[in-house]
């Protein structure tokens, strides 16, 4: 399946694409934790909800950021140079498969466990925010057997005039 190739190549990226910036010393208002598992919630609730369409609006910058480094990276596929776009479409599809997928079930969210610290301008939330949790979901290769439970362990947040936005995620 060309998605599960794909999705290979993208799980290597996020690993690839880790900051390993010494955190500065400063500390995060209790307001902005609140706002920023507000987000966090938000984006739990879409995927709890199976909204495909809120999802991707709330991953949207992180994406973005992403397919950006995708392109730059000139990742070769099947003889093409993968493109933005074509990373793009890459993850709304596997988030769409996970999502329609008869099996699809999430586990609770504990904000509690998360842990909070500053890199410059931004926040990164480390932690696990479940996408999927299930022993029966084949995310890679269907019917190998392959089974997948899917987190997010860091989140990178930015506040903009608006509120904070998810600017990178790594799974």
């Amino acid at each position: 399946m060309r998605r599960s190739a794909f999705l290979v190549a993208l799980l290597l990226l996020a690993v690839m694409g880790r900051s390993h910036a010494a955190p500065a010393p400063a500390t995060l208002s209790a307001q902005d934790k609140e706002a920023i598992c507000a987000v966090i919630q938000r984006l739990h609730q879409a995927y709890e909800k199976r909204d495909l369409e809120a999802v991707m609006a709330l991953e949207q910058e992180a994406v973005d950021s992403k397919a950006a480094q995708v392109e730059a990276s000139g990742i070769v596929e099947d003889g093409r140079k993968l493109t933005a776009a074509a990373y793009k479409d890459a993850i709304r599809g596997c988030t769409e498969e996970i999502l329609n997928h008869k099996d699809y079930k999430l586990r609770e969210l504990e904000l509690q466990d998360l842990a909070f610290k500053r890199v410059g301008d931004r926040v990164e939330v480390c932690g696990v925010v479940p996408i999927i949790a299930t022993d029966r979901v084949e995310v890679v290769a269907p019917g190998s057997g392959m089974m997948a439970s899917l987190t997010y362990n860091r989140f990178t947040f930015e506040k903009r005039a608006d509120g904070w936005h998810i600017v990178g995620m790594d799974l």
